[in-house]
Protein backbone atom coordinates (compact mmCIF):
# COMPACT_ATOMS: atom_id res chain seq x y z
CA UNK A 1 0.00 0.00 0.00
CA UNK A 2 0.99 3.33 -0.71
CA UNK A 3 0.04 6.93 0.08
CA UNK A 4 1.75 9.20 -2.75
CA UNK A 5 1.08 12.49 -1.57
CA UNK A 6 2.97 11.54 1.83
CA UNK A 7 6.31 11.99 -0.09
CA UNK A 8 8.23 9.92 1.68
CA UNK A 9 8.99 5.86 1.83
CA UNK A 10 5.34 5.40 2.44
CA UNK A 11 4.76 7.12 -0.98
CA UNK A 12 6.55 4.64 -2.85
CA UNK A 13 6.75 1.58 -4.27
CA UNK A 14 9.99 -0.20 -5.09
CA UNK A 15 12.92 -3.01 -4.40
CA UNK A 16 13.97 -3.26 -1.10
CA UNK A 17 16.72 -5.90 -0.07
CA UNK A 18 19.56 -6.34 1.07
CA UNK A 19 21.32 -7.88 -0.97
CA UNK A 20 22.98 -6.90 -4.35
CA UNK A 21 21.15 -6.15 -6.96
CA UNK A 22 22.68 -6.68 -10.73
CA UNK A 23 19.78 -6.76 -12.76
CA UNK A 24 16.60 -5.42 -12.24
CA UNK A 25 12.93 -4.90 -14.39
CA UNK A 26 9.58 -3.44 -12.71
CA UNK A 27 6.33 -2.92 -14.79
CA UNK A 28 3.33 -1.94 -12.55
CA UNK A 29 -0.21 -1.90 -15.02
CA UNK A 30 -3.70 -0.57 -14.38
CA UNK A 31 -6.15 -2.42 -14.34
CA UNK A 32 -7.07 -2.63 -17.90
CA UNK A 33 -3.81 -4.10 -18.56
CA UNK A 34 -1.69 -0.49 -19.60
CA UNK A 35 1.02 -0.11 -18.84
CA UNK A 36 1.59 2.59 -16.09
CA UNK A 37 5.16 2.51 -15.35
CA UNK A 38 8.53 0.60 -16.09
CA UNK A 39 12.09 0.75 -14.59
CA UNK A 40 15.32 -0.65 -15.19
CA UNK A 41 17.26 0.92 -12.28
CA UNK A 42 17.17 -0.21 -8.51
CA UNK A 43 16.60 2.51 -6.68
CA UNK A 44 13.87 3.34 -9.42
CA UNK A 45 10.46 2.95 -7.00
CA UNK A 46 6.90 4.02 -8.29
CA UNK A 47 5.16 7.16 -6.70
CA UNK A 48 1.87 6.51 -7.87
CA UNK A 49 2.01 8.62 -10.96
CA UNK A 50 1.23 8.21 -14.38
CA UNK A 51 2.37 10.61 -17.38
CA UNK A 52 2.81 13.75 -13.78
CA UNK A 53 -0.25 13.00 -12.59
CA UNK A 54 -1.40 11.27 -9.81
CA UNK A 55 -3.39 8.03 -10.45
CA UNK A 56 -6.65 7.08 -8.95
CA UNK A 57 -6.90 5.50 -5.84
CA UNK A 58 -7.36 1.83 -6.29
CA UNK A 59 -5.15 -1.79 -7.06
CA UNK A 60 -2.31 -1.77 -9.63
CA UNK A 61 -0.80 -5.20 -10.56
CA UNK A 62 3.50 -4.84 -10.92
CA UNK A 63 5.81 -7.68 -11.98
CA UNK A 64 9.13 -7.57 -11.19
CA UNK A 65 12.63 -9.10 -12.44
CA UNK A 66 15.73 -8.97 -10.74
CA UNK A 67 19.18 -11.07 -10.20
CA UNK A 68 20.31 -10.99 -6.25
CA UNK A 69 24.08 -11.80 -6.18
CA UNK A 70 24.83 -12.42 -2.64
CA UNK A 71 28.28 -14.36 -1.55
CA UNK A 72 29.69 -14.89 -4.95
CA UNK A 73 26.06 -16.50 -6.17
CA UNK A 74 23.62 -15.01 -8.00
CA UNK A 75 20.25 -16.15 -8.45
CA UNK A 76 17.42 -14.52 -10.58
CA UNK A 77 13.89 -13.73 -9.28
CA UNK A 78 10.40 -12.95 -10.54
CA UNK A 79 7.69 -11.48 -8.54
CA UNK A 80 4.14 -10.91 -9.16
CA UNK A 81 1.42 -8.99 -6.77
CA UNK A 82 -0.59 -6.01 -6.40
CA UNK A 83 -0.02 -2.77 -4.66
CA UNK A 84 -2.75 -0.32 -3.31
CA UNK A 85 -2.95 3.27 -3.66
CA UNK A 86 -4.98 4.86 -1.25
CA UNK A 87 -5.61 8.28 0.00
Amino acid sequence: MIKPELGDANGMFGLQTGCNVSAYSIRIYDRWGGLIFEGNQPQQSWNGTYRGKLVPPGVYVFHAVFMLENGGEAKWVSKSGSVAVVR
